[in-house]
């Protein structure tokens, strides 16, 4: 099943420095998905976190590890500054990815219309559609 990096179906996106860390559902589980702002090479990718595999990421030893396997896989040059920018973004991330909800279900992704917004040009409305917000399960 292709996956989607980032978009407007991610549950949370932020970029820190030269990699971007997508919090996304993959195979319909909560991951972190991290891939370079820039596409570096034509063979780099993504690394790929899921929440069933973030209590490895404690070890240190581990985290090391694939941190140097995460800069391979994006593309950055597999030295200790780049794994440790990787490992910083990994460590930073985990409360996130832990607080992330079940992937949302048809019937939860059905928005419901809170607004509407009009785009004028000269006073003439070029553009009009309406403004939702989807339920993700989150109190205010």
């Amino acid at each position: 099943m292709p996956v989607t990096l980032g978009g407007e179906k991610a549950y949370k996106i932020r970029t820190i420095g030269d990699i971007v860390c997508s919090f996304q559902w993959v195979n319909e589980e909560p991951a972190m998905v991290l891939f370079p702002k820039v596409k570096r090479t034509l063979t780099n990718g993504a690394f790929v976190l899921c929440l069933s595999a973030a209590f490895k990421y404690t070890n240190i030893n581990y985290l090391v590890s694939q941190s140097f396997a995460a800069a391979k896989q994006m593309g950055f040059e597999a030295s200790k500054f780049s794994a440790h920018q990787i490992a910083d973004v990994i460590i930073e991330g985990l409360p996130d990815l832990i607080e992330m909800p079940p992937e949302p279900t048809q019937e939860q992704k059905v928005e419901q219309a809170i607004g509407e917004m009009l785009v004028k040009v000269d006073g003439k409305t070029i553009r009009h559609e309406e403004v939702s917000m989807p339920d993700m399960g989150q109190m205010a």
